[in-house]
Parts: structure tokens; C-alpha cells; sequence
């Protein structure tokens, strides 16, 4: 595969890559990166990101067997179709925040409209027009020697370019920022395809016209996958799960089943619920002398999850060598939770509404589902995880890093989301936290705000 960079001076450079120096980007490390973006660099996101969507999809590069991972995204541009694109490049994770804006005139076999990339934070990387599939103008950063760079390259500056009529492009607040120019009609390969070199150029190489010689590897962009994007009017649902569990608690019925079951953790039985569909709540059935819960004889393609208790320790009345028995529970899920709230997961209409709860005196946690659910395969019985799950939560210096781990290393389904509920003292508001390993694997966690 052949790279090509447009240096800063009139010289162009052939860069070959070998076919491990470009890798996918998986939908866990995608989710990671997100995740640390999102963590340094928060007040950015919510100024430029909007919201970001739970899917990934991974797409097809041509002439190369790996993906490019994108994830449909909302920008403050609300006229745009906006997609966050993942390519690991030389060992390092790149990304851009690709906009497209669809004129009236396309068609589904040719694309006429703008494309916007800029980084995470919305600074400007490049800018391009295209009619017909051909690359007609180019926007450039506006830069002292940019004429002179752009000789040479069959680029000519277009003279008028002050947001009247010199400025076709649709962010017009940028035109006194960027350079106008009008390109050659120059194909951007086959419908609806960009090269993988215009889009990491990083605005500093790579013109529209640069990719003469080996730029073999483009993307379709026009891929209405579940990387397919959102400008701000449409109508899909962007599943949040921050906001959305927020949202959960905020809602009077749900709340209402929180906080009685929160008063419940002292007792020695379990309590619990399961959500039908309608919001309706139905009481489950205790089973192993109350000490656990069953949803025999439910539905689950009419649940939206379930909310329970986990005990504090308490003696049983037995003696055993002397000494009274205790029961002992981990205050947080356990694999019997993690098997139903798979189950519900994978038979749901909509597996991002799919939740469980439990309620413990030491914290309570949600579990959320962001994932493909046709990743959901393999699982054991809850009894064959037992013994691992205990070595796990006992192994670590705490439960959510055992129970992460143990996620990971053994139930090994992407798209389970783990977040904890605390309300501090003194304070009327719940708070919010998500819950990640980071490359340690150690605990992540992250406010949701």
C-alpha cells in the first residue's frame, strides 16, 4: 500500500506502508479512546461534541484486510452528518471527525455536497467541495507561503473568497479563517469514496489533487450502517447511556423501586423487580431459601431489565465448628445477573434500553448493554463461573476491578457498561459514575455528566 504526503514545500513524498503499520482500531480500544478523550478533555466535547453514539461499526478499506472504526456522532454543525473515524497508523491511534453535507443535486450513485474533517475537538484539518464525485474546491488553513505551496499541483487560489460568493462553503463563519481553492476536476476514486490518505492528512499534507501515484486505500463513506452518523434534526435515537441511566432515575416509577429497595439491603431476604416494557413493574419470585431471585416464567422479550437487592452479611442460625455461620454476598453483580441481563440483552427489540440494578448498602450499580447483541454467544451456566467469579472478586483490592476483569477475561461479550450510583451526604442529587479498566487494568472511573 502506497501513502502519498504533500509536504509544506512543493515537493511531494511517497510514503509505503507496510500492511502492519495500518491496524484496526477494535470496538473495546475504541471505546477506551473515547473514553480518555472524553476524561481530559470534557469541556471541549460538550463545546464541539454534541453526543457521541454507542455503536461502532468497523468498515471496509480497500486493498487492505483491516477496518476503520467509526462512530456516528452529533456536532454543533447540525447540518451535518457527522462520524468519528479510528485508524491505528504507525502504531498510533488516529482520529478525525468526518462531516458530510449532501446537496440537493446528489443522486445514490454519484455524491455532490461539502466534507468537513477536523480533530475531537473541532479544530479545522481539512475542507473539500465535490460535485459529481469530482473534488472541486479544497479549504485550506490560511497560511502566508499558501500560494506558493500550492504551485505546481494544477491549484489555482480562488480570488474571492470573504464569505460572499468566493465562499460556497456552509460554515461561512470560517471563510476570513480559510484559504479558498479551486481544484481541477480531480475524481475522489469511486462513488461515495475518500482515500484513507486525504483523511489522516492532518491538514498539513495530502491536497486534493496529491494522490496521483498509490493512494490505493479509500473508504465509503456513504456507508448507512451503525456508523451511518446524525445531524442534529434526525430522528434516530442516539442511545447515551449516562444520560439515559440519569434519565432512568429521574423517572418516578423506577425511583420509587430504588429507593425502597434501598431500605431493604439490612434484611435477610432478597428483594427485587423486573421492568415490563410498559414501565409496569412485576415482583420476583424468591428461590434458594430467599437468598436469590428468579425470572422463571417471565417474558424477556417484554422486559426492559430488573432492579434487586444484594444482602449485607448476617448470620444464618447455624453453628458450624463452634462458630455461628455467616452469609456473605459480593455487593455487586454476580455471573447468575450477568447471564440474565445477557438473556433479556439478546432477545430485546432494543438492547441499549436493556438495564439491571442491584442495590447494596455499599453502593448501587447499573449495568447497561452497548454492544451488538449477536457478539452474545458462549455463555455457561452460572454455576460453571461460580468459582472463577470468586477467585476473581477475591484476588483484587476491590469488587469492580475483580468484576471487570472477570467480564473480560471470561464472559468476554463487548458492550457491557458498568456504572455506580451514590448520593453524598447532604446532598438531594444522585450521582453517576462509569466504570472502565484502563490499560493496567485497573478501575477508570468517569463521571457522567
Amino acid at each position: 500500500m502506497l501513502f502519498q504526503s504533500c509536504e509544506k514545500d512543493d515537493t511531494s513524498a511517497q510514503i509505503q506502508l507496510e500492511q502492519n503499520e495500518i491496524k484496526t482500531v477494535s470496538p473495546e480500544n475504541t471505546i477506551d479512546y473515547l473514553n480518555s478523550f472524553k476524561k481530559s478533555k470534557s469541556k471541549s466535547l460538550k463545546n464541539y461534541l454534541v453526543a457521541i453514539g454507542d455503536t461502532v461499526s468497523m468498515e471496509n478499506i480497500t486493498n487492505s484486510s483491516e477496518k476503520l472504526a467509526v462512530i456516528p456522532v452529533k456536532t454543533i454543525h447540525g447540518n451535518f452528518k457527522s462520524r468519528i473515524l479510528l485508524l491505528e497508523i504507525e502504531g498510533k491511534v488516529k482520529s478525525v471527525v468526518f462531516s458530510t453535507k449532501t446537496y440537493d443535486r446528489s443522486t445514490k450513485n454519484s455524491f455532490s455536497g461539502e466534507i468537513l474533517i477536523t480533530d475531537l475537538e473541532g479544530n479545522f484539518i481539512d475542507a473539500f467541495e465535490i460535485i459529481e464525485d469530482n473534488i472541486t474546491a479544497q479549504y485550506l488553513s490560511r497560511r502566508k507561503d499558501i500560494t506558493a505551496n500550492l504551485q505546481n499541483r494544477r491549484i489555482a487560489d480562488d480570488e474571492g473568497d470573504d464569505c460572499g460568493d468566493g465562499c460556497p462553503f456552509s460554515v461561512c463563519s470560517w471563510c476570513g479563517e480559510l484559504e479558498t481553492v479551486v481544484v481541477v476536476a480531480t475524481p475522489s476514486a469511486e462513488h461515495y469514496t475518500l482515500s484513507i490518505d486525504l483523511l489522516y492528512s492532518q491538514g498539513s499534507n495530502g491536497t486534493a489533487d496529491g494522490c496521483e501515484v498509490g493512494c490505493d486505500n479509500y473508504w465509503n463513506f456513504s456507508n448507512d450502517g451503525g456508523g451511518g452518523g446524525f445531524t442534529n434534526n434526525t430522528e434516530d435515537k442516539i442511545h447515551n447511556p449516562c444520560e439515559e441511566l440519569k434519565a432512568q432515575i429521574d423517572d418516578a416509577s423506577y425511583l420509587a423501586k430504588f429507593e425502597e429497595l434501598n431500605n431493604e439491603t439490612g434484611k435477610q431476604k432478597e428483594t427485587g423487580y423486573a421492568e415490563n416494557k410498559d414501565g409496569s413493574f412485576t415482583k420476583l419470585n424468591p428461590i434458594n431459601n430467599a437468598h436469590s431471585l428468579s425470572l422463571n416464567g417471565l417474558d424477556y422479550k417484554n422486559l426492559n431489565g430488573f432492579i434487586h437487592t444484594h444482602l449485607d452479611d448476617f448470620e444464618t442460625g447455624k453453628i458450624i465448628d463452634g462458630r455461628p455461620e455467616i452469609n456473605q454476598i459480593y455487593r455487586i453483580f454476580s455471573p447468575a445477573d450477568v447471564i440474565a441481563f445477557l438473556n433479556i440483552a439478546k432477545q430485546s427489540a432494543n438492547a441499549n434500553d436493556v438495564y439491571a440494578s442491584v442495590i447494596t448498602s455499599s453502593g448501587d450499580y447499573t449495568l447497561r448493554f452497548t454492544g451488538d447483541t449477536s457478539g452474545i454467544t458462549g455463555l455457561k451456566s452460572a454455576d460453571d463461573y461460580l468459582e472463577l467469579y470468586k477467585q476473581y472478586l477475591d484476588r483484587y483490592s476491590s469488587l469492580e476491578r475483580g468484576f471487570l476483569n472477570f467480564l473480560k477475561d471470561h464472559i468476554k461479550v463487548d458492550g457491557i457498561q458498568l456504572f455506580k450510583i451514590t448520593k453524598p451526604l447532604f446532598s438531594n442529587d444522585y450521582e453517576v459514575k462509569a466504570k472502565t479498566l484502563d490499560d493496567k487494568g485497573k478501575v477508570d472511573s468517569q463521571d457522567c455528566i
